[in-house]
């Protein structure tokens, strides 16, 4: 097989390739070896993934010479938190962890965040890499650093910086997946078309009637490098990294209004996607037809449009703990233009409620 990497995250704390292969899950071992990467394989899963494929990597990596040791943390987002961070560290000092050894993250974004932030707390922080099995994790949540926990007041508010060492995706692990997260995972990658590449989001129009074709390995890869482009040049969302959060401002606190229970992650994005783009219509930015292109092309996705039993009153207040927060001032991403996104401060209150009150309880 070729283990050509598909692109690469080069920033100041760490470089690492990111590989995009048909069946790459039976080389883990091999690029571990090829990182010289450390000796044990504690493997962070959750009981879903651990039953499909928890044997599986733990055979490719003992072929390999790895020791291995699997947990399985219990799935959902709402166990995303420090209660479940705590059983982990439990688990591997009782194993008794060393720097030498590292850490496999083999699951969807929230077992990559959880356990990217585990690695990174560890002993001060061990060698971890990503294996994502779900096209949210392929496409975002296992790429850029980004690793944390949820809090009561809400999303990824607990969290640190820390690079992987390396990103494996196989999208045939996909084949596993139901329709649904499927689209969870869409969401994010028609987002990077939307805010920097024309031609993907023309890409995906044409092959919008059929998700298999949309979840090709060229287009996960392709959504790899823009994400890996932006962590890249941008690496602590101080400046154009803010771009990734188009449609998040108001997908998390519908996330946390809701306990993390009604929406998946992409189809909260999704939602507020189209909050996003119609204020960015309404300030006079983005034309009618890129709007409707934008709104037609995650509904053929089969993505929410509304979320009805939500307040937008509760949106509000939970906005005002959003990480975006400046003095006070909330920062937008918003379209200037389908593939050009830009960051504004200037959307009033009456603003947004235009834009999502038909959209929102």
């Amino acid at each position: 097989m070729n283990l050509e990497p598909a692109t690469s995250v080069r920033t100041t704390s760490g470089t690492y390739d990111i590989f995009v292969h048909n069946q790459s899950l039976e080389h883990v071992g091999e690029i571990c070896r090829m990182l010289d990467i450390g000796n044990r394989a504690f493997i962070i899963t959750d009981t879903e993934v651990g039953k499909r494929f928890g044997k599986r990597i733990e055979t490719v990596l003992s072929k390999s010479g790895y020791t291995t040791d699997l947990h399985a943390i219990n799935a959902g987002e709402d166990k995303k938190n420090l209660a479940t961070v705590e059983l982990v560290y439990n688990w591997l000092l009782e194993k008794h962890v060393e720097r030498s050894d590292f850490i496999v993250c083999l699951g969807g974004g929230v077992v990559t965040d959880l356990g990217g932030y585990v690695a990174a707390t560890t002993l001060r922080g061990i060698p971890f890499i990503h294996v994502p099995t779900t096209l949210l994790g392929m496409v975002d949540a296992a790429i850029g650093g980004k690793t944390g926990v949820d809090h009561a007041f809400g999303k990824n508010l607990i969290g640190a910086f820390a690079q992987p060492s390396a990103v494996i995706t196989d999208p045939t692990l996909l084949a596993t997946l139901p329709a649904r997260q499927i689209r969870d995972g869409l969401a994010e990658l028609i987002k990077h078309g939307l805010i920097l590449d024309l031609e993907l989001v023309e890409l995906l129009e044409k092959t919008s009637s059929s998700l298999k074709s949309m979840i090709e390995p060229e287009f996960i890869a392709r959504s790899s490098f823009i994400k890996a482009k932006i962590v890249s040049d941008d690496e602590r969302e101080s400046s154009k990294r803010m771009l990734l959060n188009y449609g998040h401002t108001v997908g998390h606190a519908i996330e946390s209004c809701t306990g993390y229970q009604t929406y998946r992650h992409g189809e909260a994005v999704a939602i507020g996607m189209h909050v996003a783009g119609r204020i960015s219509y309404q300030l006079g930015l983005l034309s009618e037809n890129d709007l409707k292109r934008q709104q037609n092309l995650l509904m053929a996705c089969e993505l929410p449009s509304k979320a009805p039993d939500v307040n937008l009153n509760e949106i509000l207040k939970t906005m005002q703990s959003d990480k975006k927060m400046r003095q006070g001032t909330l920062s937008w991403v918003l379209l200037s233009g389908i593939g050009n996104a830009i960051v504004s401060r200037d959307v009033s209150e009456s603003t947004f409620r235009t834009a999502a009150e038909t959209l929102l309880g």
